[in-house]
């Protein structure tokens, strides 16, 4: 907080220990409730300004095997549950939520998943040079034969190899020499 400027901090009746061992009791009564095993404990923090405790675990049911997805918040000074989300008991946009951060990160199906997303990725950027190279030698090609002989490559006559030009052409391209041909007005 800037200088001169407080902030209410909410009394807190638990040490870190203690909202430890709440966080974990209220996440095994979640388990128990809605079917799921918690694997291991990832997050315990204090919210200070909504005297709140966070706790989340990695479950049997979460995308993400490093992160946890299930959460329960309590009360610092109660101990009241408060809040508990968890992957299976989540909405549907919840849930994609989870899936869509969890493939993100790569933190699904092991090394064999990064190592595909790795050489998906080598794809895709040397599809995308490549077809920039291609683009670029064509669009130079095009451009040097839409110059010899003073004709552009919108000139109808240009598409059609041997036809003779039915109409002015226009001035020759700057640096190139004059077309022999004369123009239909001049025959």
């Amino acid at each position: 907080p800037a200088a001169g400027v407080s902030v209410a901090v909410a009394p807190n009746a638990f040490t870190w220990s203690q909202a430890l061992a709440r966080g974990e009791a209220l996440m095994a009564e979640a388990a128990a409730t809605h079917g799921f095993k918690v694997l291991e404990g990832a997050y315990l923090g204090f919210d200070a300004r909504r005297g709140t405790w966070s706790y989340s675990a990695v479950t049997d049911q979460d995308p993400d095997e490093r992160h946890g997805s299930s959460k329960v918040r309590f009360d610092a000074q109660t101990g009241a549950l408060l809040e508990a989300r968890h992957v299976g008991v989540d909405t549907a946009g919840d849930r994609v939520t989870s899936w869509i951060a969890a493939l993100h990160m790569g933190h699904v199906f092991g090394t064999w998943y990064r190592i595909v997303v790795m050489l998906v990725g080598g794809v895709v950027v040397t599809l995308s040079v490549t077809g920039v190279e291609v683009w670029w030698n064509k669009r130079t090609v095009r451009r040097r034969q839409a110059t010899a002989g003073g004709r552009r490559r919108s000139d109808p006559v240009a598409a059609r190899p041997g036809a003779e030009p039915t109409h002015d052409v226009g001035p020759p391209a700057l640096g190139s020499p004059a077309s022999p041909r004369s123009t239909s007005a001049a025959r």
